[in-house]
């Protein structure tokens, strides 16, 4: 499912936090990109918040629309825990304790963890669910 197909069934407004999770960023990142006007949002009570169906269509009109993998594959070189669990949608702590259980592909470069993100791809295609086994009730 593409990021657009993802905003576009989700209601109300989203926090930074997921908005950036979904478009594989940072959350300062968009934060800089919210307050330069860049990208369209609300402040609700303080707080960045972001409107899907909004959101979806900005996304439309830059051509954008990737799934985690594809994204993945653009990347270059390794990555770190930080922008790993952002693109997994995971807590960086869970994420060590994944690649220390031999759980999750990973190199350990002068003391820190990376992954490859061409690996890191192929790992999540070989784990996708298909619609018809969750249809057919057998997971």
């Amino acid at each position: 499912m593409t990021v657009i197909e993802q905003l576009t069934v989700m209601r109300g407004l989203i926090h930074a936090q997921k908005a950036a999770m979904l478009l594989g960023t940072y959350k300062d990142k968009l934060y800089r990109k919210a307050k330069a006007g860049e990208i369209p949002h609300y402040r609700v009570l303080g707080r960045l918040k972001l409107d899907p169906a909004i959101l979806a269509r900005w996304l439309e009109g830059r051509h954008v629309g990737m799934t985690v993998n594809e994204r993945l594959r653009l990347e270059c070189g390794l990555i770190d825990v930080k922008k790993t669990a952002l693109f997994l949608g995971m807590h960086e702590d869970k994420l060590y304790k994944k690649a220390k259980a031999g759980e999750i592909p990973h190199y350990c470069v002068l003391g820190r963890v990376k992954f490859d993100p061409v690996i890191l791809a192929q790992w999540l295609e070989d784990r996708k669910i298909g619609c018809s086994s969750l249809l057919n009730g057998s997971f």
